[in-house]
């Protein structure tokens, strides 16, 4: 399943963590990124309503329409072995840069932008509430690229998820 989100993207922040008195009392996130996940909170959203949940359907259903998880024990299905995931970051062009992927120093870093993008989709409510987690991704392709030269393209994001189902249901 491929969605494509129409926001900007943003590399996830670290965490910087506060203390008074030598152990740590809470956690501090970036601004920046603080404000992008409401923006991208809010558009998944909407995103989930408009479509009808169509992403949280297909990745908690088997092809056969099987739910991964046993509804009697609640342990995944054995031949559910989770997702494979590719994100394309596309990333607004500098003027004057006619090359096509960033390597400048100021560019930010291909891992903290899919970071931010799995944790938009992984840690959103919907996702937590029905218990899909982002340790079941079992393969992840990356990349970043400036928008196409020459073109009225947009910066966004593209994400392609697909289950990866091995075996058959087991009797």
């Amino acid at each position: 399943m491929k969605i494509v989100i129409p926001l900007e993207p943003h590399t996830a922040g670290r965490p910087r963590f506060s203390s008074r008195t030598g152990r740590v009392t809470r956690t501090v996130m970036d601004q920046g990124y603080r404000r992008w996940r409401l923006k991208f909170d809010d558009w998944f959203e909407q995103y989930l309503n408009e479509t009808r949940d169509e992403l949280l359907n297909f990745l908690t259903v088997m092809d056969d329409g099987r739910p991964i998880r046993n509804e009697v024990t609640g342990s995944l299905l054995s031949d559910f072995n989770g997702y494979m995931v590719t994100v394309l970051c596309v990333l607004k062009r500098p003027k004057g840069n006619v090359r096509a992927f960033p390597i400048a120093t100021t560019t930010a870093d291909l891992d903290n932008l899919y970071k931010a993008v799995i944790d938009g989709i992984f840690e959103s409510k919907p996702f937590k509430t029905i218990g899909i987690n982002d340790r079941w991704i079992q393969d992840i392709h990356a990349t970043k690229r400036y928008t196409a030269l020459g073109t009225e393209e947009m910066a966004h994001i593209e994400v392609s998820i697909q289950k990866i189902e091995l075996g058959g249901p087991v009797s």
